[in-house]
């Protein structure tokens, strides 16, 4: 995907980073990447394991400081549950990573899970998640807050509710089935956003931290200021091949044996 340009932003564990810097795969490349900035408990899914099933905890395993050699860009995934003491837990840690993404020149952007061990309903899942996603970015200043989100598709209510209160949320959105389990890489190739025209990949183990996180809709983003932005190519029909021989040819008809 790297060779070919057909993604614009590639995220990856950073060890896998770290080898693919060491190949040069980026060498003259437009595409990004980007790193898994944490891993929370939730996506934890080990064989035989049940942490998935209990409120998420905060980890980090990355290291900016040791990030920051190969790329400046990572994702930060929270996910609120309705528990007080996890979610002041969750939004503390969150905090915390801010401070050593300014301290490192860090950019990032945010993946909000829906709750994974809570009481709440269907139908207020969504409302929760716009509010809990309003209320962690209200105290954050433009230079602290994510380059986007990446988001559940709760639906297309739940969208327009949260992009109509926060302009600056609908050009940086990401969004979600949470029905369907695909690789990031398969879902980048499928579709492009045809709003917006950004798209992204990952590595698969990215697809198996929840079945519903990833992106289907793709929003506009613009990488870095010194970057220039890619202009868009013309698309361009290929008239199709004629045949070299009558249609009435195909299949060759096999002919039987010759008698003796």
């Amino acid at each position: 995907m790297i060779r070919e340009d057909v993604v614009d932003i590639t995220l990856m564990s950073l060890s896998n980073l770290e080898q693919l810097v060491k190949r040069e795969a980026f060498r003259n490349s437009d595409v990004k990447p980007a790193i898994r900035a944490n891993d929370t408990t939730d996506v934890w899914r080990l064989r035989g394991a049940t942490y998935h099933t209990k409120p998420s905890r905060p980890y980090r395993t990355a290291s900016l400081k040791a990030a920051r050699e190969f790329t400046d860009l990572g994702l930060y995934s929270i996910t609120i549950n309705n528990d007080l003491e996890r979610d002041i837990e969750t939004l503390r840690a969150f905090a915390e990573f801010r401070e050593d993404a300014a301290a490192y020149g860090f950019s990032y952007f945010l993946e909000v899970f829906n709750p994974n061990a809570s009481n709440l309903s269907d139908e207020d899942t969504p409302r929760f998640v716009n509010d809990a996603i309003v209320r962690t970015l209200a105290g954050l200043t433009e230079a602290e807050r994510p380059k986007f989100l990446k988001i559940v598709y709760n639906g297309p209510r739940a969208l327009d509710e949260l992009t109509s209160f926060d302009p600056r949320s609908s050009s940086a959105c990401w969004a979600a089935a949470p029905a369907r389990r695909e690789t990031a890489s398969s879902c980048s190739t499928r579709r492009r956003s045809t709003a917006r025209g950004w798209r992204c990949s990952g590595e698969k183990s990215c697809s198996l931290s929840r079945r519903s996180t990833l992106c289907a809709l793709c929003a506009r983003w613009r990488m870095a200021r010194s970057s220039p932005q890619r202009p868009s190519q013309p698309t361009t029909r290929r008239s199709p091949k004629r045949r070299s021989r009558p249609i009435a040819s195909y299949p060759p008809t096999r002919r039987s044996p010759k008698r003796r």
